[in-house]
């Protein structure tokens, strides 16, 4: 297994907010197998990136004085990682979001990714072990099957801190939430995987949300479609369209 990237790593922290932690982003492939997901570096042309700027001029953000938080869609809260992570200028995060996004979808093209039933059953899997773990938090107290299970390197990877414990909550959390969507979605058939334009989406309207969390609702409202518009259009040429989005913002109940 190739190690993990320095860089990344650094923004795993044991200490005052372990839901910050940052992680390389994977995709499920079958079985027992992690694998991260190939990209290329995507770049807006001037064109596009001026169509991205009309849409947040509307609510008077200029884009290229805007900043947010570093690969903030890889933190365990994104959310919060948009404000709290180290600053990076907008269009440079855009790209990098788009970049993962395309990769992301080729990867799945390629049938390599399983669909959310399938994917809820690989992570019910990582429950199993991880909540007896956080149970008995020393590691001498857990028993001997699941202790032999484990990857012996993995076992240093976790400390026995009252925050690594803290830590393990978190994810253990996030990923009962995560099981609970995707047993909702109920699907059987490897044709009917998440498409994932949606997904990217839902990350854009997040960013959306942040950056204008200062404006009014009615200003909002009436510019996030276009601010969607405007970053899918280059990305996903084909699944972006007036219809979707809107569809998109009305099945979600988004409007900014």
């Amino acid at each position: 297994m190739k190690a993990p990237d320095k860089k990344r790593s650094e923004g795993i922290s044991t200490d005052a907010q372990p839901e910050r932690g940052r992680y390389v982003p994977l995709a499920r492939r079958s079985s027992g197998w992690v694998e991260s997901v190939p990209t290329k570096p995507f770049t807006y042309p001037d064109a596009d990136w001026q169509k991205i700027k009309a849409s947040l001029r509307l609510v008077g953000i200029d884009a290229d004085v805007e900043k947010v938080g570093d690969h903030w869609w890889t933190w365990l809260d994104p959310k919060t990682a948009l404000t709290t992570a180290p600053q990076r200028p907008l269009r440079e995060q855009l790209q990098e979001l788009a970049a993962e996004y395309c990769g992301r979808a080729v990867y799945r093209k390629q049938s390599h990714s399983l669909t959310p039933r399938q994917e809820a059953a690989e992570m019910q899997e990582a429950l199993n072990w991880l909540e007896p773990v956080r149970a008995g938090f020393a590691l001498e107290s857990i028993s001997k099957p699941a202790r032999a299970a484990f990857d012996p390197r993995l076992l240093h990877f976790i400390p026995e801190t009252t925050v690594a414990c803290e830590v393990l909550t978190v994810i253990i959390t996030k990923l009962k939430r995560r099981v609970a969507k995707l047993r909702a979605e109920d699907s059987r058939s490897p044709f009917n995987a998440r498409k994932t334009h949606i997904e990217y989406w839902d990350k854009l309207t997040l960013l959306w949300q942040a950056i204008t969390a200062n404006r009014s609702r009615r200003q909002r409202e009436r510019g996030l479609n276009p601010f969607l518009l405007a970053c899918s259009g280059p990305v996903f040429p084909q699944a972006t369209s007036k219809s979707r989005v809107n569809d998109f913002c009305k099945k979600r109940g988004k409007r900014g």
